[in-house]
């Protein structure tokens, strides 16, 4: 017999709250920007499968108020250490989970699993936040 448990993905940020006190997002650079947070790791077929589609995006939105920051789980101590503290505040349970925040800092959606990330429906969410 195979038993398999699933469990709700979770995180510990919640849409409406705002990014965690993180130095990262006070550079110039990243605040005042729409984000798209997405947590991932290579050895996660879902995630590598919407690597494409997070590209495109990428290169659609280029130069624009938009900023994807792709955060991987992989690397070394160093850098496992400073992603799984930065994963531990968000609380992701689950890979990918994907988070995006307006220019304000405030979480406006959680997204669980794979998406088509330039799927013109999540093109008009960005550019409506901008």
């Amino acid at each position: 017999m195979v038993l398999w448990y699933f469990r709700t993905p979770t995180t510990k940020i919640k849409v409406g709250d705002n990014l965690p006190d993180i130095p990262a997002f006070d550079r110039p650079d990243i605040k005042g920007k729409v984000l798209l947070i997405n947590f991932w790791a290579t050895w996660c077929p879902p995630c590598v499968a919407e690597m494409p589609s997070l590209q495109r995006l990428h290169q659609q939105l280029n130069g624009s108020d938009f900023l994807l920051l792709a955060v991987n789980e992989d690397g070394g101590d160093k850098a496992r250490q400073a992603v799984g503290e930065m994963a531990d505040l968000f609380g992701a349970s689950s890979l990918p989970t994907t988070f995006l925040v307006d220019k304000e800092g405030k979480i406006r959606e959680i997204f669980f699993g794979a998406e088509t990330w330039d799927n013109p429906e999540y093109v008009a969410k960005i550019r409506n936040l901008q």
